[in-house]
């Protein structure tokens, strides 16, 4: 896992149609308060810092963002959370 900043890494599809919440592939939940509390701490940090966190493995890529960043419409009543988007680089050139 890297973190990165958000507006360098940010899939070129939001920055002409923000996300909403079609465009979510995952929400992240903890196992336990331990758990949750470092999930938080980090949470804090890439909202903060405006960061997102990428993850790859083999063809999969997926980055999980805070929910800040989606239009207000679609973030609820929550507290601010993870969001995530996968994209599947092999899948694109399957017809």
């Amino acid at each position: 896992m890297t973190k990165l900043s958000r507006l360098d890494s940010w899939p070129k599809s939001f920055k002409t149609s923000p996300p909403n919440d079609e465009s979510i592939a995952l929400y992240f939940f903890a196992q336990d308060a331990r758990v949750q509390a470092m999930l938080d701490e980090l949470l804090c940090e890439i909202t903060k810092e405006d960061l997102v966190l990428k993850v790859k493995h083999d063809e999969a890529e997926l980055l999980a963002f805070s929910s800040i960043v989606l239009p207000e419409s679609y973030r609820g009543k929550s507290p601010v959370y993870y969001d995530g988007i996968v994209n599947l680089k092999e899948m694109l050139y399957l017809s």
